[in-house]
């Protein structure tokens, strides 16, 4: 029974795109993780890019690039492209030529920074594009110990070039991740959605 002029609160309908996201056909357990609005959270986001810096490529093994991300990087990018931001791609040498041809796919600019294995490689390459918007695309972080880890648990570390430095380091730029099950590191002065 609903007292006298007391109106029953309206639940919000659920964001199609946040269902979506929640799908877990290969059992993965990944609808836990999806939290409601995020999607258009980061989409209102990326709407604001000016200078956007993508991550993105997964090695597997050695010399042994996973295929999903680059291209997915690639659309993403020319989206904002066309929406007016200066987009420029960041990746390790083994992923370099998958998203290569998925930019040349596209006719795309193929502007894509080679991630360099020095300690200071964050500091230059953020100096360097002074990205308003950071954005990593099934490219895999540190977890709590410092590795890199590959859906069955097992280390990738060996493959993989640190560019989750690049979100680590103090810069100013909205991040926006797409991200496996790794929960990533807040940094004071930069605004995160996931």
């Amino acid at each position: 029974m609903i007292a006298s002029g007391a109106v029953p609160a309206r639940r919000a309908a659920p964001d199609p795109i946040d269902q979506l996201l929640a799908l877990d056909p290969g059992g993965r357990g990944i609808g836990p993780l999806v939290r409601a609005g995020a999607a258009a959270a980061a989409a209102r986001a990326l709407r604001r890019a000016r200078r956007a810096l993508v991550v993105t490529g997964f090695a597997v093994g050695p010399d042994m690039p996973e295929t999903d991300g680059p291209p997915g990087a690639a659309v993403l990018g020319r989206a904002l492209r066309l929406l007016g931001a200066r987009v420029t791609y960041a990746t390790d040498h083994v992923n370099a030529p998958v998203l290569g041809a998925a930019l040349e796919t596209l006719g795309e600019p193929r502007r894509i920074v080679i991630y360099p294995h020095d300690g200071n490689a964050a500091r230059a390459v953020l100096a360097a594009e002074r990205p308003t918007h950071l954005i990593a695309i099934e490219r895999p972080g540190r977890n709590r110990a410092g590795d890199y880890l590959n859906m069955r648990g097992e280390s990738v570390a060996a493959w993989n070039a640190p560019l989750d430095d690049l979100f680590v380091t103090p810069s100013g730029a909205t991040t926006v991740a797409r991200r496996r099950p790794v929960r990533p590191i807040p940094v004071r002065g930069s605004r995160m959605c996931e």
